[in-house]
Order: structure tokens, then sequence, then C-alpha cells
């Protein structure tokens, strides 16, 4: 059975992703790529891994994240979210 939480998930991240995307499209007039930018190979990474937890597990996963957050942060990340638009921060912090 599918844990309808993932989906939620799924959707914060699509509009984080959809934010970057649009800011950079304003501010380079060029497309970002996935593959190339860390923090949307990040976002890539993790809803990888969201689609394959189910049930239980999902719980077990975000108590990791929770308790050990460098585990989903690198140097490039961790840059980049200083650099980061406000626009973005924003629909990154906001609760739903």
């Amino acid at each position: 059975m599918v844990d309808k939480n993932i989906y939620i998930i799924q959707g914060e991240i699509n509009i984080v992703v959809g934010a970057i995307k649009r800011n950079a499209r304003w501010s380079t007039h060029t497309p970002l790529d996935e593959e190339r930018d860390p923090l949307l190979h990040s976002f890539s990474h993790l809803k990888e891994v969201l689609n394959n937890v189910t049930g239980f597990s999902l719980s077990l996963s975000f108590f990791f994240f929770l308790a050990a957050p460098g585990a989903y942060e690198s140097p490039q990340t961790r840059s980049r979210i200083q650099d980061t638009a406000a626009a973005i921060y924003a629909a990154a912090m906001l609760d739903p």
C-alpha cells in the first residue's frame, strides 16, 4: 500500500524545484539541467528515494533526515542555499 504522505512531499519538492527553475530562467535566460546543477540533482535523488519508500519505512526515513540533515547536504548545496533568492527560500519554508 502506498503512503499518501509521499505524494504531499513530492508535490512540495516539485513546487520548490519549479521556483528554482523559474528564478534561474529570469536571471540567466537558460534552463537549468538537473544533471549538472547539484541542488536540482539532490532534489531529483530525494524524489527517487521517496518513490522507493513504502509504509512504515517512510517515517523511519524522515526520522533519519531530521536526525542527520547533513546526509542530504553537500558543500555545493550549502553554498547554493546561501546564494538562493528570497522567493525560493520563502517557497521552501511556507507551510501548507
